[in-house]
């Protein structure tokens, strides 16, 4: 029996050490994913800075004092119009990717906003449930294991872009990718403007 008490223990460790490696994955390519977003964020908006740049040009050579103002406020609206169209553009980007890598983003979002020691579903858009792999649920049950808490897919689809909602009870968390993305607004703005300029 000692062997066999040996040989379950050393499964067990191969299997933590997998969903470890699993979600070390999964975190690296949602860091990785966030990286290259900002880098093509920022592309699109130098490209578009230039033009910003060549129009507020254009105005401040036919302009006069009364004009000035109206060029800064130009220039504002015309830079935060950038900014927008960089988060749409990067929200898109990320709602688009491929399953696989869009699937390790939804297990870290999950892992990260589950909440300790609690049991409940998460839920998908339709378009979400139709690709889910096979065995993200048990990838799920894996790396939630630390934090002692399980959820289950919901099989009932909601009204969401992408991203997930978790259930406990009567109590929802919006991990949707649109609440993200508005949770995260104003700090993703004042990077942009700081990186495109200052």
């Amino acid at each position: 029996m000692a062997g066999l008490e040996t040989i379950l223990q050393k499964i067990a460790l191969e299997g933590q050490q997998e969903a470890q490696d699993v979600l070390h994955d999964a975190q690296a390519q949602a860091d990785a994913f966030i990286a290259q977003a900002q880098a093509d964020a920022v592309q699109i908006l130098q490209t578009a800075q230039q033009e910003a740049d060549q129009q507020a040009q254009q105005l401040l050579e036919r302009g006069h004092s009364a004009s000035q103002l109206s060029f800064r406020q130009g220039v504002l609206a015309k830079k935060q119009q950038l900014i927008q169209q960089a988060l749409l553009e990067a929200k898109e980007a990320l709602l688009h990717q491929p399953a696989q890598s869009y699937f390790r983003f939804c297990l870290a979002l999950v892992v990260k906003c589950a909440q300790e020691g609690q049991k409940g579903t998460v839920a998908f858009c339709a378009r979400d449930l139709a690709r889910l792999p096979e065995d993200w649920e048990n990838q799920m049950s894996e790396a939630l294991q630390k934090k002692n808490a399980a959820l289950s897919v919901d099989p009932v689809a909601v009204h969401i872009e992408g991203g997930c909602i978790l259930r406990y009870g009567g109590v929802e968390e919006n991990c949707s990718v649109e609440a993200l993305f508005i949770a995260e607004a104003e700090k993703l703005r004042d990077r942009l403007q700081v990186l495109l300029f200052s």
